[in-house]
């Protein structure tokens, strides 16, 4: 989260040079109603097919290998999100773009806040998204809830 990568070693270089955007046409969390199966849920906004995300970039040198990586920033959710889940991406309005990548760590900081605007909206998907191997489209299609034949029940 926001509040602590400041404080953590392992974000440190990242948190004072390395910051990016990650850019998104929407982002995934799982709600678990009453410790029940988690439902996934797609959260876009709506007057924009993409948005951007505060991130940090760092490369981790190993033994024998260079890996270029880049992390997500969270914050406290907004209230769209807040029933959905108890933190959510820090989604950077369109005008704080440019101060996100130019800022230094104190303003960058004051950044980290919930998504201010109410253009975000949010639908359930199917599990389809929980494996990997599922890269098409319908991983983004709303859960369809409706149900059919139950005609053949009615009485009369």
């Amino acid at each position: 989260m926001c509040g602590t990568v400041d404080h953590d070693a392992n974000f440190e270089r990242a948190w004072e040079s390395r910051p990016c955007l990650v850019s998104s046409s929407g982002f995934y969390e799982w709600k678990s109603p009453n410790g029940g199966l988690k439902q996934p849920y797609r959260i876009y906004r709506e007057d924009d097919p993409a948005f951007a995300m505060a991130g940090l970039w760092d490369v981790w040198e190993g033994d024998d290998e260079t890996i270029s990586c880049v992390t997500i920033l969270t914050t406290e959710p907004n209230d769209l999100m807040n029933s959905i889940h108890d933190r959510m991406p820090v989604v950077l309005p369109k005008d704080a773009e440019s101060d996100w990548l130019a800022a230094d760590p104190d303003t960058r900081k004051e950044l980290c806040q919930p998504y201010p605007k109410d253009d975000l909206d949010a639908y359930e998907i199917s599990t389809r998204v929980n494996n990997p191997g599922n890269d098409d489209p319908r991983v983004i299609e709303p859960l369809d809830h409706e149900q059919s034949g139950l005609g053949e029940f009615s009485s009369g």
